[in-house]
């Protein structure tokens, strides 16, 4: 089980790593798809 634990920060520390290198203006875009549509709250 610690094991499991260690292995998800790492996956959380290097999904963190890569999402800086994404310019905000990407991150910020407006898209379409995924479940925006499907619920009231989206």
């Amino acid at each position: 089980m610690k094991m499991l634990f260690h292995y998800n920060w790492q996956v959380r520390e290097e999904w963190y790593q890569w999402c800086e290198g994404i310019p905000e203006e990407e991150l910020l875009k407006k898209r379409t798809g995924g479940t925006s549509g499907n619920y009231p709250f989206g």
